[in-house]
């Protein structure tokens, strides 16, 4: 039955090259996709190191800028006393004579030193004298108070960031008249410009917020983060980036975005968003900056990094299958016929066999293959299976030929023993008939199949 299955449906045939290209391929495509899945998880990591080393760099950098114009402010603020007329009026302890005296250093230290305003106050915390700070003064007067109370108290300057209206940095340095602590010099200056050369310098989108809400009251300008529960102070590209900012908001918490950073697409452009505490904040709530870097052209580089490999890589494989097929395509058509020609051996179809075999010659000259050596193979046994073949025949013929005269002789006995008068006959061992002429059936009176079953005796 199954001998029987097998030949009413064969197995279809499935070429030996087209195996080898079918496996090869998917072998290649294997290691093909496994290597550009490698590639772009290391450009990844790269990425993300470098992304995190640029984090680390920038905030260093930022708060650098921030300790760097603090210091300017203690530097300017320690100089006072120096300025022409100033030290005889602190030391005077009048207020005209101070406003008289610092007057004509006020420009100076307003445009070329980039000052916002400045203060004198008293040992016991008490204004004098005050340049540029009305309009910060106003809704502020607690936390100027409470700088200017913290370095008369410790006599060390103090530097403070206030963002209740724009986001100020301010410094109080104390001042030493006749080698006593009597007065303390307010500086202020505004972070604008600080964040502004920073993101110039850098390319990155900087942000100041502050959680504090009270402080917006109900106008409608102010930026506010709900989630967050906060407000922008301060931020670059604010039309542009401020929705990253919302969005950012609605997809992670501030206290996460401080430990880690948060990378988020909005439209078409990909952003890297982290925040950093800000130190020294005075005001009720707690600030913030906020880091805004867009990497879209970081991404879009891996992933052309990445389409190019899978193009190289596609490229590569086409070519490696081409070259091996190239390389296979006359061996295994050589093979082939070669399986051709076989079938024909048991056709007798020798010469047949032989001439397709020999059809083609191997590709370089005095060197053999495998192919070849099948095909001598091949060859010599179709010579053997002709000899043989012939030998039997001939001894077919001759066996034939024998069979014919001993049938002539077994005729030419057997009408003998017909037509002789006289019984004849052979027996077994144990007597049975094994032949009898006619004279014998008619001096019997039985016909042949009745004596071959007798014994003589009987």
């Amino acid at each position: 039955m199954t001998q029987a299955s097998s030949k009413t449906a064969p197995r279809r045939f499935f070429s030996l090259k087209w195996k080898a290209l079918f496996f090869l391929s998917l072998i290649l495509a294997l290691i093909h996709g496994g290597f550009t899945v490698f590639q772009y998880l290391n450009l990844k990591h790269r990425f993300d190191t470098d992304v995190d080393t640029l984090h680390t760099r920038n905030e260093l950098i930022l708060t650098g800028m921030f300790q760097q114009s603090a210091n300017r402010l203690q530097q300017l603020g320690a100089i006072i006393p120096a300025l022409d007329g100033m030290e005889q009026s602190l030391a005077n302890n009048d207020p005209d004579q101070i406003e008289q005296a610092f007057a004509p250093h006020w420009p100076t230290l307003e445009f070329d030193m980039n000052v916002e305003g400045i203060a004198f106050y008293r040992s016991d915390d008490s204004l004098i004298s005050a340049w540029g700070l009305s309009k910060r003064q106003t809704g502020n007067e607690e936390n100027i108070a409470s700088i200017v109370h913290r370095a008369n108290q410790t006599e060390r300057p103090i530097t403070a960031i206030d963002c209740s209206q724009g986001c100020v940095q301010y410094t109080s340095v104390p001042l030493l008249v006749a080698q006593q602590h009597a007065f303390n010099v307010l500086l202020s200056t505004s972070l604008a410009d600080v964040i502004i050369d920073f993101s110039n310098s850098t390319n990155i989108n900087v942000g100041i917020l502050v959680t504090d809400l009270a402080a917006s009251g109900n106008s409608t300008e102010v930026r506010l983060l709900r989630e967050w529960g906060a407000r922008v102070v301060a931020l670059t590209r604010a039309t542009e980036l401020y929705p990253v900012l919302t969005e950012t908001a609605r997809q992670t918490p501030l206290d996460q975005l401080v430990k880690h950073d948060h990378r988020l697409q909005v439209e078409s452009s990909t952003y890297d968003v982290w925040a950093v505490p800000l130190e020294a904040y005075s005001d009720n709530g707690q600030g913030y900056l906020i880091l805004i870097n867009d990497i879209s052209s970081a991404i879009a580089e891996i992933q052309r990094a990445t389409d190019k490999a899978i193009v190289l890589g596609l490229v590569g494989m086409i070519v490696s299958e081409a070259v091996l097929l190239l390389v296979l395509w006359t061996p295994l058509s050589r093979l082939r016929r070669t399986a051709v020609a076989l079938p024909l051996l048991a056709r007798s179809a020798f010469n047949q066999a032989r001439s397709t075999i020999q059809s083609h010659r191997p590709r370089f000259i005095g060197f053999n293959d495998e192919i070849d050596q099948l095909d001598a193979s091949a060859v010599d046994l179709s010579f053997q299976l002709e000899s043989l073949e012939a030998e039997v025949a001939q001894r077919s013929r001759s066996l034939a030929e024998k069979m014919q005269e001993l049938t002539q002789e077994r005729d030419f006995v057997r009408g003998l023993l017909d037509t002789a008068q006289i019984l004849v006959l052979t027996q077994s061992r144990d007597g049975t008939i094994l032949l009898a002429n006619r004279y014998a059936e008619t001096m019997t009176g039985f016909n042949l199949r009745t004596l071959l079953k007798h014994r003589f005796k009987d």
